[in-house]
């Protein structure tokens, strides 16, 4: 409740809500830095209901591009006014995604109930903020990962409140490939798998350059991962291009999960929402 009102009446603004972006173009596929800052105002009386933070990203026209909804790092039923939360996240940007200016609009809802608090902002309607721009510009070849041998195909929805999204599973062991720049890199991942369907609650991947191993990735809980891995030239070789493979200790059968109830006979490893070469 708000100043003796419902959330839903409530017309004072309750909070601010602020975001920036670490750059102001970005390529598709690649993952951005963001930062949001909440703080509390005088309006704001706590209640026993939480809200999440929206994000959207909107194209020229206003329609809903992909999302980035989440929890605030500290629930609203535990805000006090003059209370201010700042926290970051890393944002992916789907690889087959809208080329041009978006804005980001950010808001406070009720996954429940579905309404908006008001917020101290610049309303695109609905309660809806306008809270940043972004330019996103088309991948080029040197950024670009082609899916080799061991990937499933590509499959879409949304995942913890992120719209939008797409991604493909691996098999016991699936492969990358890139266009050598001949300089430094940074191989980026965004990725998750589901240790709890395996014994010990553990599985493990490990990325295999030119034969060598590179990086070991721990996945114990269902939190998605992101993963950056340099890579300096003289690692790449001398080849036009670069192979990466990956490889899965402990995959699993939906299928064969107790009390599942699935028909996916596939074996399956860890799932894979960006892949992305940044050429430094």
């Amino acid at each position: 409740m708000f100043a003796g009102a419902s959330c839903a009446e409530s017309v004072e603004p309750v909070a601010t809500l602020e975001m920036r972006i670490a750059r102001d173009t970005a390529p598709q596929g690649s993952v951005i830095d963001t930062a949001l800052s909440l703080t509390v105002l005088p309006a704001f009386e706590p209640s026993d209901h939480d809200y999440r933070v929206f994000v959207h990203f909107l194209d020229v026209d206003g329609n809903l591009l992909w999302t980035d909804d989440h929890d605030p790092p500290t629930a609203t039923s535990s805000w006090r006014p003059g209370q201010t939360l700042s926290y970051e996240r890393r944002v992916p940007i789907p690889e087959q995604s809208y080329l041009g200016r978006a804005t980001v609009a950010v808001g406070l809802y009720s996954a429940s109930r579905g309404d908006r608090l008001p917020l101290d902002g610049h309303d695109l309607g609905q309660r809806s903020y306008r809270a940043a721009t972004l330019t996103i510009e088309a991948a080029t070849e040197r950024n670009a990962l082609t899916y080799l041998n061991g990937w499933y195909r590509t499959e879409s929805g949304s995942v913890a409140g992120r719209g939008g999204l797409h991604w493909r599973w691996t098999s016991e062991s699936a492969g990358l490939s890139f266009l050598n720049p001949y300089s430094d890199v940074v191989l980026q991942l965004l990725l998750d798998g589901r240790p709890d369907l395996v014994p010990g609650g553990r599985q493990e991947l490990d990325m295999v350059l030119n034969g060598e191993p590179v990086r070991r990735i721990v996945l114990d809980s269902l939190e998605r991962q992101f993963v950056e891995v340099p890579l300096a030239s003289a690692q790449l070789g001398g080849d036009r291009t670069v192979r990466i493979d990956l490889q899965v200790r402990q995959t699993f059968v939906p299928s064969s999960a107790p009390g599942s109830g699935s028909v996916d006979g596939r074996r399956l490893g860890v799932r894979v929402f960006q892949a992305f070469v940044d050429v430094r």
